[in-house]
């Protein structure tokens, strides 16, 4: 039985989406259907679930991509990302001596999480100044999820 689902490939990387992650994004969209449920209607709420879950799983292969670009500048051979709710993990044919190479893995891991939750805080707050305030609720909490993860 497969536990995995191929997404694509970076820098010659086949990446995967491991199987828990369809229930946690119904998890995800559900939670925030309800947590909306009060300032938008049943269907609003819903659908900002179903986009903050798509954002979120975009915004998690993004961090996984900046990690495989800096793996592969350091010349570790990677077989294949496999992507968890809260991160991923690299199947690294070789095992790199270097501490520095992970360190620098592991920064990039971390670095652009927080690059990409400050897109969008950012995007929340034109979306907030505009007044669209349903759309930027959803870049907030996007923000605070990829702080969170990073």
């Amino acid at each position: 039985m497969r536990r995995t689902v191929n997404i694509g490939k970076s820098f010659g990387v086949r990446q995967r989406l491991h199987y828990t992650w369809f229930p946690a994004l119904v998890l995800l969209a559900a939670a925030l259907a309800v947590y909306f449920q009060g300032d938008y209607s049943l269907l609003q709420g819903i659908l900002l679930g179903i986009s903050a879950s798509l954002l979120f799983t975009a915004s998690m292969i993004a961090r996984e991509v900046a990690r495989s670009y800096v793996a592969v500048r350091r010349h570790l051979s990677i077989r294949s990302i496999t992507l968890y709710v809260f991160g991923g993990v690299h199947r690294i044919t070789e095992e790199d001596a270097s501490i520095v190479s992970e360190l620098m893995i592991a920064a990039t891991g971390i670095l652009s999480s927080v690059i990409i939750a400050g897109i969008f805080y950012i995007a929340y707050a034109v979306l907030a100044s505009v007044g669209m305030f349903m759309a930027a609720e959803l870049m907030q909490w996007l923000a605070y999820f990829n702080i969170m993860i990073a």
